[in-house]
């Protein structure tokens, strides 16, 4: 059997039984569904900026922004996002909390101004950094349980296998639990089986994932303002991936005379990647007041490349130390192509008092996919990727994003408020609760002569499912993450 199908051992490894690898649907969530986030002034009104423009991080999603601006324009926001994870697994509940600094946005903005007998009365150029995703957290699950263990798990993928071809079929997994004999062949019944001593009365199981990284995107933009009534702008936007995860999976058995008192599987992953994607955006005044927008943003093909690698250590009550063993560093290159995005939106400005806006926005997953890179290396690289592209049509659905914000002004104080609602891209009948992403937030802003200073703060709101092998109860997750930013324009 070829070593590409090695790539199956990581079905237990990375946490959501037969039906995770190395790449699956989840991965494609995680890459697009996003947590407010950006400027201080687009985080505060919910992010509520498409038919408003005039922010840096609302050109990346309508790059007709850029012609809004009347001036020349530098600006930064930097933040704390908390994130606060409660996790339910059997009969317990644990709770971790994760607070990390990071840079929200930075960008500039040169307005070139067109000769006055043109109708097109601006061009402008910008360059945009939007942080898009954290990955800064942890989660840690704890239980007891005599059904089911990761033991069973690792001795049911390996039945059917010899001996000696496991370590080419399932490096990563059983050949590691059958290496420091968690699992051993089955010397009665016949057929390549195995069988596990360990589990003899009531199992504590301990689960912790650590994760760190981030998504950002760099975004190059051009757009022209046409008599003052239309805006339209078109840009490229570099998208980065940096993610990190170490899964430590713990079971132990105190029950006398258990042969087997405890093992540990430890298994990390690490992921870098780089896309582009191209925007096209207009913004249309229709009244001195009223303005419509439409943006169209393609699907982000990205290269990815991962490497994995995993240990175990078994312990025996007769003996002083444990078994363990280590894997190699396995490598895998391919592509990930991401859904597009088609924006929506209206806005009313009421003079120089306040404004009120509200967005739509929507993601099709049936163009998500997975693509294998010819000649790149690795591993892995010959791995059959169909079946993972059914899996993202199974259960994956279309996302649905409403944003509303609000703005009032005093004199050169600005109150703002806002509201944003991410329905969930996994398939009602795939999870157990809605678990809907829900964004509340509110800021502060105050203009100065030649500069503004803005403050946001916000509460998001979601839970998931969580899958840790094929016959695990899965646990649920429900996570808020408060984030404060701050942030400052020059304008000139």
């Amino acid at each position: 059997m070829k070593k590409s199908i090695a790539l199956l051992s990581l079905l237990v490894a990375a946490g959501a039984g037969s039906r995770l690898h190395a790449q699956n649907e989840q991965d494609i969530v995680n890459y697009t569904w996003f947590q407010p986030s950006g400027s201080a002034r687009f985080l505060s009104m919910g992010g509520a900026f498409n038919a408003l423009g005039g922010d840096m991080t609302s050109i990346s999603y309508n790059p007709a922004s850029t012609a809004v601006f009347l001036k020349n324009e530098i600006s930064f926001s930097v933040g704390l996002q908390s994130m606060l994870s409660t996790n339910r697994y059997l009969d317990r509940a644990t709770e971790d909390f994760s607070p990390r600094f990071n840079v929200g946005n930075f960008g500039i903005v040169s307005t070139i101004p067109v000769d006055e007998t043109s109708n097109w009365r601006m061009v402008n150029l910008s360059y945009s950094y939007n942080r898009l995703r954290d990955f800064n957290f942890d989660q840690t699950f704890r239980g007891a349980t005599n059904q089911y263990s990761l033991a069973d798990q690792f001795a049911a993928d390996a039945n059917g296998i010899p001996e000696g071809n496991l370590v080419d079929e399932l490096p990563l997994t059983s050949y590691l639990a059958y290496t420091t004999y968690l699992i051993d062949p089955d010397t009665v019944s016949p057929g390549n089986l195995y069988t596990t001593s360990f589990g003899t009365g009531e199992m504590e199981h301990q689960y912790r994932q650590s994760n760190t990284g981030r998504i950002g995107e760099s975004v190059f933009s051009i757009g022209g303002n046409y008599t003052n009534k239309l805006y339209v702008g078109a840009g490229i936007g570099l998208t980065g991936i940096r993610h990190n995860t170490n899964y430590v999976y713990t079971e132990s058995d105190p029950s006398a005379g258990a042969p087997i008192t405890e093992f540990t599987y430890n298994y990390g992953i690490s992921t870098e990647g780089s896309g582009v994607n191209g925007k096209f955006g207009v913004i249309y005044r229709a009244t001195q007041g009223l303005r419509l927008a439409f943006s169209y943003q393609t699907p982000t093909s990205y290269r990815m490349n991962q490497l994995f690698n995993a240990d175990m250590s078994t312990k025996y009550a007769d003996q002083a130390s444990p078994y363990e063993a280590r894997s190699d560093l396995f490598q895998m290159v391919y592509k990930t192509i991401t859904p597009s995005r088609t924006g929506l939106g209206v806005a009313y400005i009421f003079g120089q008092k306040g404004l009120i806006s509200v967005d739509v926005n929507i993601q099709d997953y049936n163009g998500a996919r997975f693509k294998n890179v010819s000649n790149a290396g690795g591993d892995f690289n010959q791995y059959d990727l169909s079946s993972n592209n059914r899996l993202i049509q199974q259960y994956l659905t279309g996302v649905n994003q409403i944003k509303v914000g609000g703005e009032y002004k005093f004199g050169k104080l600005s109150l703002r408020g806002g509201y944003q609602y991410q329905s969930n891209p996994i398939k009602t009948e795939f999870r157990n609760a809605e678990t809907a992403m829900s964004t509340y937030s509110f800021g502060l802003g105050y203009a100065f002569k030649t500069f503004s200073i803005d403050a946001a703060l916000s509460q998001t709101s979601f839970g998931n499912d969580y899958f840790f092998y094929q016959a695990a109860q899965p646990a649920t997750i429900d996570r808020s993450i408060l984030a404060a930013s701050i942030g400052v324009v020059f304008r000139y």
